[in-house]
Formats: C-alpha cells, sequence, structure tokens
C-alpha cells in the first residue's frame, strides 16, 4: 500500500489547481506579431495567447498572410473553427 501511494503521490501533486490568479491587463502579456499586436493572459506563470490568426484562404485556394491590424488584438479567447460534419468521422468506439 505504501508504494502504491508513493508511486501516485507526484502524479497527484502535477494534477492539483494552483490558486494562482489569471493576471490581464492593458499591459500584461502584450507581444508583437508580424501582423500586429496581441493581447493574452497570465496564468500560473504561463503566457497564454489563443485565436491568433496565422493564414487566411478562400475555399480550395493556398493560405495567405492575415490581413495586419493597428490595433492591439484580443487573444484571450479560442477564434472560430472548422465546421465538421459528424456523421463523416471515425467512431473508433466498439
Amino acid at each position: 500500500m505504501l508504494l502504491l501511494l508513493i508511486c501516485f503521490l507526484p502524479v497527484t501533486a502535477f494534477c492539483q489547481s494552483s490558486n494562482e490568479p489569471v493576471v490581464a491587463g492593458n499591459d500584461v502579456a502584450v507581444t508583437s506579431t508580424e501582423s500586429g499586436k496581441v493581447k493574452g493572459y497570465l496564468h500560473n506563470g504561463i503566457f497564454t495567447f489563443k485565436g491568433i490568426p496565422y493564414a487566411k484562404a478562400d475555399r480550395f485556394m493556398a493560405p495567405e498572410k492575415p490581413a495586419p491590424w493597428t490595433d492591439v488584438r484580443s487573444s484571450k479567447t479560442y477564434g472560430p473553427v472548422c465546421p465538421t460534419d459528424p456523421t463523416t468521422t471515425v467512431n473508433d468506439r466498439i
């Protein structure tokens, strides 16, 4: 039993959530990209940026660089996602 506890102790310590707050603001987690500045947030010492456009493309065309922006773009949430047809996805459940 002691050996089992020793084996799982590092796993449970790693999975525990931190009580550090999310830090966001006008001058927090702002960085520059090729297209313009983006603003994210800081949580548990990790800078996080979500939903940064990396390309644009018309249907069946090669991707191009996204249009540049002049203001600071919020990157605190994910952007739009490609819709999928659930009837064409692979289901590996037996």
